[in-house]
């Protein structure tokens, strides 16, 4: 889905950059992600429709061990030689809102959507205990080779949306091996919509905003995943 009202972000951070790209935004190859990491190299991505424009520069993360270790003067510490950021690369960062070595933001960088998601739920029939229970759904998964984008479980029962279902018959096939897991209910023609912002965990009331802002438009919320990268909000809504 485009948004007419997009607008082009000057910077990014890597780690965004490989959400955005997971979730939706399906510009940079996951293997790029790789070389900017390892080779410590910058890219900038171009609109071929408009080869002139800066585009959006992509730095290797700051506070990832990319920038030269300088020993500080005066130091006997047997600690390991502190980071010492690129100052060109650290003023441009600031200057777009990544604040301090941790590259923090005030508000989110972006947000980008999946469509054509397949929400299962499945609902534990015994009384087992709950790592038993989470090892037969995955690995039922695993053995249809079948890749959940956003899971929330708790003791006996766990969601799942999927991207990868493509026919009613790979859906079929996943809901018959996991009905050996539990009772099995099915939600078809969701989206992933991700929010997503470096050190969001920084962000107070960030959460509050996106459920209110959905709330506003009438959007029902069926499944909320957020990591412990601190990188994305991930919701399931239709």
């Amino acid at each position: 889905m485009k948004i007419p009202s997009a607008r082009l972000l000057p910077t990014i951070t890597l780690e965004e950059a490989s959400e955005l790209t997971y979730y939706g935004s399906e510009v940079i190859h996951p293997f790029t992600t790789n070389q900017i990491r390892h080779a410590n190299i910058p890219l900038r991505l171009k609109n071929v429709k408009n080869p002139t424009a800066n585009g959006t520069i992509i730095y290797p993360s700051q506070s990832s061990g990319s920038s030269t270790p300088t020993a500080l003067p005066n130091s006997h510490s047997p600690s390991p030689p502190a980071m010492i950021p690129n100052p060109v690369i650290y003023s441009f960062m600031s200057a777009n809102g990544y604040y301090s070595l941790s590259q923090s933001r005030r508000i989110p960088t972006a947000i980008t959507s999946k469509d054509s998601i397949v929400l299962i739920n499945v609902q534990s029939n015994r009384e087992s205990k709950s790592h038993g229970f989470l090892v037969n759904v995955f690995g039922t998964l695993d053995k249809l080779q079948a890749v959940a984008d956003l899971i929330t479980s708790s003791e006996q029962s766990v969601s799942l949306a999927l991207s990868s279902l493509e026919s009613e018959d790979s859906i079929r096939r996943v809901c018959e091996g996991l009905s050996g897991c539990g009772k099995v209910e099915i939600m078809r023609e969701m989206a992933i919509v991700s929010v997503i912002g470096h050190k969001m965990r920084n962000m107070v009331g960030i959460a509050g905003q996106i459920f209110s802002t959905l709330a506003s438009g009438g959007v029902n919320i069926y499944l909320i995943g957020q990591g412990a990268s601190e990188i994305n909000i991930s919701l399931v809504v239709k």
